[in-house]
This record gives structure tokens, sequence and C-alpha cells, in this order.
């Protein structure tokens, strides 16, 4: 797409009479009901602790325990699996959640295996910021070629691992979009992700799901 055709795009998107999937974010009018549902809430914590010093102070660290209950019975709800909340853990968005998984249990010049193509900003997050090896694994219509990835896993496996009481047990991850794919837009088939689970645990990595979009569904 040239300039002239992108500006064309823009004004469209302007008037309203293109509703753009560029960005993972709400559409306009979506935001624009926010501003009710933020003052609602805002104001109903006000009014309910007569003491609001909790209110604008740091919270515990991995979230509000009422807020992850009802989470958790959410996921359970539509995930048709029991989800616990004390599995759960509140960030500041995915790329917040990978960066501190891949700094708490990973290390500078730690592997990891993305999709081909995969995300721009996690690709530059992994290899620049982090300084981690990242390599590229091939994909078909139906997600990552567990074949490819399970050569790759064996040549690239470390003859001495770090033994599992570690802080840091495992020697690697595979990154991966599952679901309405960034940038290709594919979904996994359930088959595939169960090979990919399989051979995940033949080869003790760890599996890190960037998978915001598993609720979402267009029709």
């Amino acid at each position: 797409m040239n300039t002239s055709q992108l500006a064309t795009v823009k004004a469209y998107m302007a008037d309203g009479d293109i509703l753009s999937l560029i960005k993972g974010s709400p559409g306009l009018e979506t935001l624009k009901d926010c501003k009710d549902i933020l003052l609602k809430a805002t104001n109903a914590v006000l009014d309910e602790n007569a003491d609001v010093t909790g209110t604008f102070t740091y919270g515990p660290e991995i979230g509000d325990a009422e807020f992850r209950d009802e989470l958790a019975m959410f996921l359970t709800q539509e995930y048709g699996d029991e989800v616990k909340s004390s599995h759960l853990m509140v960030t500041a968005g995915a790329s917040q959640a990978l960066h501190m998984i891949t700094t708490v249990m990973f290390s500078k010049d730690s592997i990891v295996f993305v999709e081909e193509p995969t995300y721009f900003a996690a690709s530059m997050m992994l290899s620049v910021d982090l300084q981690m090896k990242v390599i590229p694994v091939p994909c078909d219509a139906d997600g990552i070629n567990v074949e490819e990835l399970d050569h790759l896993l064996t040549k690239y496996r470390p003859a001495h691992q770090r033994p599992t009481e570690s802080k840091r047990p495992f020697w690697a991850f595979v990154y991966t979009v599952p679901v309405y794919n960034n940038p290709t837009g594919r979904c996994y088939s359930p088959s595939r992700c169960r090979s990919l689970v399989e051979v995940a645990r033949k080869h003790e990595i760890l599996l890190v799901a960037e998978d915001v979009y598993n609720l979402i569904h267009f029709g």
C-alpha cells in the first residue's frame, strides 16, 4: 500500500466508514461506553470505603483477591475447565507478563523458539531488549510446525541441563500467539495444540501463549 492509498484509508477510518483491525484495541463506540462504567466503578469504591487510604496506595503484588476470584469463576465457565484464583496474576497487559516471565525464569542468551512470522513487539523485546537467542520455527495453516520444532529442540538442547529444583528449571521456551495470531490471523487447531504440548513436555521446556483473544469470536 502506497502513501496515497494509506491516506485514503485513514480518511475513511476517520469518517467511521471502515472498522480498523490494525490494532488490538477496542472500537471508538466501545470506548465511549467505558466512561460511564469507570465513573460508576470509581464512585462505588469510594462510597464503600470510609477509609480510602488503601485505595490510593500499592495493592497486592499478584492483584486484588476479589478480582482474581471473580476472574477465576469467569474463566472456569468460559474454558469449561477449573481455573483457580491462586494460579492467576494480574499484569499491565500481555507484554509486561512476557517480560516478567522471561526475566524471572530465564537469562540473557537463553533460547526462545517463536513462530515465523511472530509478533514484532515481542520479537524486539526478546532479541534486542533481553538479548535472548530467538529461533524462528516455520508454520502452516494450523499453527507452528511441531515436527520442525521437535527437530530444533533436539538440535539446541544442551548436554547438561539445570537441575529441576533450580529457580530456572526450563532451558528454553516457546512463545506463541495461538488464537487470532499476530500478524497472520491464524488459529491453532485443537490437534495442533495437543501436539505442541506433547513436544514441550518431551523436551521439558516452557510454553508461553499470548492468548489474549481466546474469548473473542467474530460471527
